[in-house]
């Protein structure tokens, strides 16, 4: 009988939001993984809102200006 599973391997993954590294066991096809967010800060688990930008919300808000306020209707 063929073998059509792929390898299950223990993975290194580390987060790049908080440092975090933890150990899974996985299909990959290497031994080491980065996420952005983890369970440790995501806000999901941690009931934290955080503002995460990567440089496109200020872009916009330079062209466009800035619906984070509200804007004064005028008359």
């Amino acid at each position: 009988m063929k073998k059509i599973h792929p390898e299950m391997i223990t993975v290194q993954v580390s987060c790049s939001g908080c440092g975090n590294k933890f150990k899974l066991v996985g299909a990959y096809y290497s031994n080491s993984l980065i996420v952005e967010q983890c369970n440790k800060c995501h806000s999901a688990y941690t009931g934290e809102r955080r503002m995460v930008s990567t440089g496109a919300v200020e872009k916009f808000n330079l062209k466009f200006g800035d619906f984070t306020t509200p804007q004064k209707k005028k008359s």
